[in-house]
């Protein structure tokens, strides 16, 4: 979690709060909140993406201040036309409304592999399994 905060940061000047992070077996929850929002570089996108399990698919939800949620669902190179959207919408934005931004990933389970994003947040799902 602390490379998503480390490459979300930018993108608030007023600064970025992790709010929670959740993960199990077939999916990873992340959401910061923050004021004063910055579009990401392609770059950031690309370095985040480039963290993320090739088999595995994320989805970006942004929500500027009081306006309806953003969602994309991305491949690489759809990176570029999340920026353009995201753009576009902050020409609505009102600087020091709150700003949210959740990152889920949907694991594949398809090979005996499992991706762990935030081992913390996956040992509390494991201690919350029970032994038969």
């Amino acid at each position: 979690m602390i490379f998503l905060e480390n490459k979300l940061s930018p993108l608030f000047p007023g600064g970025l709060t992790p709010v929670k992070a959740e993960e199990g077996f077939r999916s990873f929850t992340v959401s910061f909140e923050g004021r004063d929002f910055a579009v990401p570089s392609e770059k950031i996108l690309q370095e985040l993406y480039a963290e993320i399990n090739d088999n595995d698919r994320f989805e970006f939800i942004f929500t500027l201040g009081d306006s309806n949620p953003l969602n994309f669902q991305s491949t690489v190179d759809k990176i570029p036309d999340i920026v353009r959207n995201l753009q576009a919408q902050t020409a609505f934005y009102e600087k020091g409304k709150p700003v949210k931004i959740e990152l889920r990933i949907n694991k594949n389970l398809a090979n005996p592999d499992i991706s762990v994003y935030h081992l913390p947040a996956f040992s509390e799902t494991l201690e919350q399994l029970s032994i038969v």
